[in-house]
């Protein structure tokens, strides 16, 4: 089984702003059918998760309208479709960042692996800051996708302890270069970062 990694720079206060009843559900619609991307991301989640949508399970439409009225929180049902709707926010007014090193993603393991490796250098924890959704995310407790928030005030420190790291290590090299990009993207754009899991 493999796994899939996504990592977004966005603006933390206007993801907060879509996803309170802040905004339209049309026009951001409209956004999402005006990329070719966004567009054909949404398309292959409703065509993905087709079977579940006959027991009940909202469509993507449906989702990112409970996730925009600010009530994803309170579902108990199909809760994975609510952080899908959420990774199409980040598809539409994010920047997608490259996942090099985590293209071969096997096992969940291999990210606790990772912050055993990291964690006394670089004093943070890879699988809780990066990939473990803190409380103020909008969406229900979901195994899939697991969804992290970094906000830029946290960049700058981590930046200095990459510096510390071997990002030659064979095992954890690259995924650690992918995390250091992420972070000096950060620095570079000012802007906070969201991931996906799954």
């Amino acid at each position: 089984m493999s796994y899939h990694v996504a990592a977004y720079l966005v603006s933390g206060q206007r993801l907060e702003a879509l996803t309170k009843g802040k905004s339209q559900l049309a026009e951001v619609w409209k956004d999402v059918e005006a990329g070719e991307h966004t567009k054909r991301f949404a398309q292959s989640l409703d065509e993905g998760f087709a079977d579940d949508f006959k027991d009940g399970c909202p469509d993507t439409y449906r989702a990112l309208l409970t996730l925009m009225q600010g009530k994803a929180q309170e579902a108990t049902e199909w809760e994975y479709m609510y952080g899908y709707a959420l990774q199409l926010l980040c598809e539409t007014y994010g920047q997608a960042l490259t996942n090099d090193g985590f293209t071969e993603l096997t096992s969940v393991e291999y990210l606790l692996d990772l912050e055993v490796f990291s964690a006394k250098v670089l004093n943070f924890r890879v699988y809780d800051d990066f990939f473990a959704m803190p409380p103020a995310l909008p969406l229900p407790l979901s195994e899939y996708p697991m969804v992290g928030f970094l906000p830029l005030s946290r960049a700058k420190p981590l930046a200095k302890g990459f510096v510390e790291l071997n990002l030659e290590h064979p095992e954890f090299g690259e995924g650690l270069s992918t995390l250091q990009s992420w972070v000096d993207h950060m620095l570079t754009e000012k802007k906070d970062l969201i991931t996906f899991f799954y």
